[in-house]
């Protein structure tokens, strides 16, 4: 599964699976099965922030990191640069 490790250094991983774009498009109201989705995330960073900590939600719970705190350690561009690699890798692999 693709990875990408925030400023702090630490490792997250992202899968995009069934049960994670259900929970993204319950969340948030965006469907990670749709092409169209990945361009609205490319024009709203926040939204691709949270797009990312629902995916990540389990990982940063059990490290206690919060949802604004996670978005702090996002805010860098080359980790949000890697977070959206890793995102687009996640949700382009098959099997």
């Amino acid at each position: 599964m693709p990875k990408f490790s925030d400023k702090r250094k630490r490792d997250w991983t992202i899968n995009v699976n069934a049960a994670n774009i259900r929970n993204v498009r319950e969340a948030l109201g965006v469907d990670l099965g749709e092409r169209a989705s990945f361009k609205r995330l490319a024009r709203d960073p926040s939204l691709l922030c949270n797009v990312l900590y629902v995916l990540c939600e389990d990982q940063a719970k059990g490290r206690g990191i919060s949802e604004v705190d996670f978005g702090r350690l996002l805010a860098v561009s080359n980790v949000i640069d890697r977070a959206t690699k890793a995102l687009l890798k996640a949700a382009t692999t098959k099997g």
